[in-house]
Parts: C-alpha cells; structure tokens; sequence
C-alpha cells in the first residue's frame, strides 16, 4: 500500500473535520511517522484527530475567554464611554449575508441589543447575549 492511498482510508469523525488543516510540513511529518508504524492508516488516522482535538480544545477557550471578557465589559457600565455600549457579532456568528452586524446596549436594559432598522433583541440572560454580540 502506498502512502498516498494511507491519507485516501483514514476517516475522522464529522465533527472534527473543520478542525483538520494541515500544513505541507504537517503532511511530511505525520507522513514520516505513520512510515514507522506497525499499521500506518490507523497511526495517520490517531494523528489527525489528536491534532483536530487539540485545535477545537484550543478553539473552545477563545471562545470562552472572548465571551468572559465580553461579560465583564458589558457590566462595568460606569466604564462606558457614552450611555449605550457598541457591540457587534461575534466572530463565529455572522448575518446571512456572511457579514457582521452592529448594534448597542443601553445601560438601562443590559439584555436588549438594539439595531437600527431591526426589532430590539432580547436576551434571558447576559451568557445568552455574549455567545452572540461582542464589545466592539
């Protein structure tokens, strides 16, 4: 079996797959690897997923991280530099049109983000709000 037809059999779970971008020195080095192994599609296929695990780890606490730091800003409300807070969607969450959207919060009601030409937008609770809108 040939190295190429190794990469054509390994199969990673669906969920994964966002997470599997490789470089060409990714490529070699897991190539070079699964060489040395008794079973080189399985030792492939363990790489790839130990490295989609990783970035989807890595990916998970950006996100959390982001949306703490969001939540934190958006109650300090005496640090506001007018009395409405610019906020715009998160970098995973984007309009149909593949843009970002821009709103505010008021500092009376910390849970409705406003837009212009759109319904205000209320959340149940200010996690709901962060998992979607940012400080800008």
């Amino acid at each position: 079996m040939t190295q190429n037809n190794w990469w054509t059999q390994v199969r990673i779970p669906e969920e994964l797959r966002r997470y599997c971008t490789l470089s060409q020195a990714d490529v070699n080095a897991f190539t070079r690897e699964a060489t040395a192994a008794a079973d080189p599609v399985a030792r492939l296929q363990e790489l790839l997923i130990e490295r989609a695990e990783a970035k989807k780890r890595a990916e998970t606490a950006y996100c959390e991280d982001r949306m703490a730091t969001d939540r934190r800003r958006i109650l300090a409300t005496h640090q506001w530099p007018l009395p409405w807070l610019p906020v715009k969607s998160q970098p995973w969450v984007t309009n149909r049109d593949g843009r970002m959207a821009h709103g505010r919060i008021e500092s009376e009601d910390l849970l409705t983000v406003l837009q212009d030409g759109s319904a205000p937008r209320t959340y149940g609770s200010l996690e709901d709000l962060v998992k979607e809108w940012s400080v800008d």
